[in-house]
């Protein structure tokens, strides 16, 4: 997103992470959170509504995907956590949600150049047609200090390699987004979280 249209963007965070122990009573109240903070965010009138939840509490986890527009998979490279994607994006293929998996706290690229583990983890969600973000978030110190800020890391370093990785996947999703909104996808389809965010070009 640019400077300008960054101004005038208007967002919300939610995050739907139950208490200790994750009991049922504590999904079902993380479920119910969600559609009440969206029926706010339209009075409100904002742009967009960003809702985080834990992997582990399924209840919530198919609540969010639910309302969402476009349902963004984080997954670390490695065996356990490409695994797990699985369910969610059954769940998305059942429900006709596009969606797209995000690889995070990957190592960092030598000069452009991504890591044999990254690559591996492509070749495994190709095989499946399960579509990927064509860019990573790296693992990097950055990330962490921009937890005590309370922001971004495109917000606290724009300039920053951590900044500049967030800003592209913002990139992609915002005109995944736009394509969404604008009918320009096809519902179902292995690769329905828009070319944007796979590094194709948007028709």
């Amino acid at each position: 997103m640019d400077r300008a249209a960054a101004e005038r963007a208007r967002d919300q965070f939610i995050d739907i992470h139950p208490r200790v122990g994750g009991h049922t009573v504590e999904e079902w109240r993380g479920a119910l959170e969600v559609d009440r903070a969206l029926a706010f965010a339209m009075i409100e009138g904002t742009d967009y509504v960003f809702v985080d939840t834990a992997p582990t509490t399924w209840v919530v986890v198919q609540e969010a995907i639910r309302v969402a527009t476009m349902v963004l998979i984080p997954a670390r490279p490695g065996f356990f956590d490409l695994a797990a994607v699985t369910e969610t994006v059954k769940a998305c293929r059942e429900r006709d949600k596009p969606y797209a998996v995000v690889i995070n706290a990957a190592p960092v690229k030598r000069e452009v150049k991504e890591s044999a583990l990254v690559t591996q983890s492509r070749n495994y969600f190709d095989e499946r047609q399960i579509p990927v973000w064509a860019g990573q978030i790296s693992q990097r110190a950055g990330y962490q200090s921009t937890l005590a800020a309370g922001a971004s890391a495109a917000e606290v370093g724009p300039g920053t390699s951590a900044g500049a990785e967030v800003a592209q996947l913002w990139s992609a999703v915002e005109r995944s987004i736009k394509a969404i909104n604008n009918a320009q996808f096809e519902p179902g389809a292995a690769a329905n979280g828009d070319a944007a965010m796979t590094g194709q070009q948007v028709a």
